[in-house]
C-alpha cells in the first residue's frame, strides 16, 4: 500500500503499467475479482480480472472508463497498460492495443476519493486497510505515469522487459533482495524456497 499521494493521482492524464502473472486468468466473478492495483473507492483506478477478462477502470468524467480484453486463454507472465489522454482510454496486452472507450469530448478530468494505492488488493476508504479482493498469482514491474504514453512507447517498455519474465516463467528460486534484518532470506519467485542466513 502507499498512503493517499496526489502525486500517484494524477487527474489530467495516466499510465498505469503492470506485468501480471495469474494462477487463473479465468477465476473470479463480477463480485469476487481479483484486483492487481487500486484506489477507487468513488474514484480512481483498478486492474483486475474475472472470469477470463481484464478490466481497467479509470473514473473519468463523472463515470468510470472500463476497456476490456479477453485473457482467458492465458498462461504465464503478461504487459498490462492502460492510458487516459483527457478523452480516449486504452488498454494494451503484451504491447498491443486491444481496447478503447471514448467519451466523446476532450478534457475530462479523473477524480479520486482520498485513500491508498492498493498493489494486489481492492483499495478501501482508508490509507492503509484493503477492501479485499486480492490477487491470486505474482505481480512484476508497477508504474504509474503521469501522462497517456503513445502506442510506440508502449511497445518499447513491453520489448523491454519482456526478456526478464520470458526467464522468468522457468525461475524457482530467486533470493534478489536481501534482507535488511531478520535470519530469513525470502523466496521472490514465490515458490517458497526461501533461505536462512547464518553467521
Amino acid at each position: 500500500v502507499r498512503t493517499h499521494t496526489t502525486q500517484l493521482k494524477p487527474t489530467t492524464a495516466i499510465t498505469l503499467e503492470q506485468w501480471l502473472s495469474a494462477d487463473d486468468w479465468n477465476a473470479g466473478t463480477s463480485s469476487n475479482y481479483k484486483a492487481s492495483l487500486s484506489c477507487t473507492q468513488g474514484g480512481g483506478y483498478s486492474h483486475n480480472i474475472w472470469s477470463g477478462s481484464f478490466k481497467s477502470y479509470i473514473y473519468a468524467g463523472g463515470a468510470y472508463r472500463v476497456p476490456t480484453a479477453d485473457v482467458s486463454n492465458l498462461v504465464g507472465w503478461h504487459h498490462f497498460v492502460t492510458t487516459f489522454d483527457g478523452r480516449y482510454t486504452h488498454l494494451y496486452v503484451d504491447g498491443e492495443l486491444k481496447n478503447t472507450v471514448d467519451i466523446g469530448t476532450s478534457g475530462n478530468t479523473i477524480s479520486y476519493a482520498s485513500n491508498g494505492i492498493f498493489v494486489g488488493a481492492e483499495a478501501g476508504s482508508s490509507n492503509t486497510t484493503p477492501e479485499g479482493f486480492y490477487w491470486d498469482g505474482k505481480i512484476g514491474t508497477t508504474s504509474i505515469y503521469d501522462r497517456a504514453l503513445s502506442g510506440a512507447e508502449i511497445a518499447q517498455n513491453y520489448d523491454t522487459s519482456k526478456p526478464r519474465y520470458e526467464i522468468d516463467k522457468d525461475l524457482i528460486m530467486d533470493l534478489a533482495i536481501a534482507p535488511t534484518s531478520g535470519s530469513t532470506w525470502t523466496d521472490q519467485s514465490g515458490n517458497g524456497n526461501h533461505g536462512t542466513l547464518v553467521g
